[in-house]
Parts: structure tokens; sequence; C-alpha cells
């Protein structure tokens, strides 16, 4: 790997590399070595990578920044552990709160990765998941809308848990923010409405500014984040038109739009939307 490194710097003039695996941090002996390997060369780059919240500590964190690293990335979810639990992610809140605040404490920016609408989702756990994100004071919050995928539990299981729905199958993205999956009790309308809430507590919060305002090193920088920062205010200022959120369980179909028309064409029916895979 640390040939492919130096080919990408020295031939390349690459300043920036992006470890694509699942889990960089899956093997610990693995992550020591890169490391020290990175260390030991001499070669000056900045890099970033996905991690697991169970599987880190302070001391690999530690060494990680010390070998260039700036940026972890990690796939929280929720901030619900009975959600979590769900999910089957093998993961508790304690163990992210863990793996943010090390992460900080060694220098390292990080970007969480939740999604809004999982099975089992209520009004309050995705309220849970938009304070919990707060408390963690990441750098890059995202925040997406569930979508079932061929060869998960949930495209097999979906009608446990609420109603898929589709035009075509090629707009299904795990990055949507447009409603695909809606859980028992919910409307498309009230996800994305959360969603755009979540954004917005985020981004545009005094903490926000601050974590970022710190960081600049130069004018055009500090310009580049104003112009940024005035589209979130314009993206994010307002719900968009939607109505308060109802904790009631909706009687009308929950994939219609705040006029009451549902956009999507095509339902999944009983003979469609199963998966081959065992998820």
């Amino acid at each position: 790997m640390l040939d492919e490194i130096k080919e990408l710097i020295l031939n390349y003039g690459a300043k920036e590399i992006l470890f694509l695996d699942d889990t960089f941090n899956v093997r610990r002996e693995r992550v020591e070595e890169i490391c020290l390997k990175i260390i030991e060369s001499g070669l000056k780059f900045s890099w970033s990578c996905n991690i697991r919240c169970n599987t880190v500590d302070r001391n690999i964190l530690g060494l990680m920044r010390k070998a260039g690293c700036w940026l972890v990335c990690m796939g929280v979810e929720s901030g619900s552990d009975r959600v979590l639990k769900l999910l089957q992610k093998n993961l508790n809140k304690k163990q992210v709160l863990d793996a943010a605040k090390w992460s900080h404490d060694a220098g390292l920016k990080i970007k969480t990765y939740f999604i809004i609408g999982n099975p089992g989702e209520t009004l309050q756990s995705i309220d849970e998941t938009i304070s919990f994100a707060q408390q963690l004071k990441p750098e890059y919050p995202v925040f997406s809308l569930m979508t079932p995928l061929p060869a998960t539990y949930l495209w097999d299981h979906w009608k446990e848990y609420g109603v898929f729905s589709y035009k075509n199958f090629d707009e299904l993205s795990m990055a949507s923010n447009n409603p695909t999956f809606i859980p028992n009790g919910l409307t498309k309308q009230l996800l994305m409405q959360k969603q755009n809430e979540a954004f917005r507590k985020l981004y545009l919060s005094p903490a926000m500014v601050w974590r970022h305002a710190r960081s600049l090193t130069s004018f055009a920088a500090l310009v580049e984040t104003m112009k940024l920062g005035m589209h979130a205010i314009k993206l994010f200022s307002s719900d968009s038109g939607y109505e308060p959120v109802s904790n009631t369980v909706p009687e009308e179909d929950p994939f219609a739009d705040e006029n009451g028309s549902n956009t999507k064409a095509t339902r999944v029916g009983k003979t469609q939307g199963q998966s081959k895979g065992s998820g």
C-alpha cells in the first residue's frame, strides 16, 4: 500500500488520500502498520477514512493523527439505542460518544452519518437522533433517509415495519432526500421536515460556526466558508411550507406530499420487492 501512496504523491502530486475501506480499523494491527510506515516514510499528506466506533481507542486514534489523518467518518445511524438494536448495529450510544470524544481529543475532525426513518422509528426517536448528533459535535454531520437496498434485511422484511414505494429502481439512493420507505405511523412529509430540521439545527448552530471558524487558515478560506454558510442559511432557514409535526398516527396515505397527492406512481406489491440476498 505504501508504494501506491508514494506513486500518488510523487508522480501525481496528490496531497489528500481517502482510504475507501468500509471499515479502515477492522484490524488494529493493520492500522498500526500502515500508520507507522507512513510516519517512517516522511511523506507529507493528509488522509481520511471510515471507522467503527466500537473498535477504536485513544491510542490508535492518536497514532492515526500523527500519521496525517485529519478526518474520521462514523456510521452512527441513530441516537436511539432501541433503534440501533433493531438495526443490529452491535453498537450503543456510549461507544459512539467515546469514539467522538477520543477523536476530537486526538485533533481529528469527525463526519457522522445518521439515518432518519429507520425501521421502528418514531417521532421521539428521530428527535433523539437530532439531539444526539448535537451532543457529538461533529464537523460534518450527514442525515440521510432510510432506503431499502437488495440483499439487506429491510429489503426482505419491509412489510413488517412500514411502506416501501418507488417509481424506478434507479432512483434508490443511500443519500436520498426523497423517502422511499415510510415507517409505520410516520409520513413522507414528516420525514422530509425532520431531515431539514436536523441539517438546520446542526449546520446553523453557533457551535458549528465556531468549530469551522477557528480552523480557518487564510482569508480566502474565510470567504469560501462565508459563501457556503449563506447557501446553508438559504437552504435550511425554513421548513419549505411543511405543517407542524403531529404526534398522532396518520390515517392518510404516508407517501402523500403537503398537497395530499401521491408522487409515487408505482407501489411495491405483494409479489414485488423481494431480494435473493439473505441480508
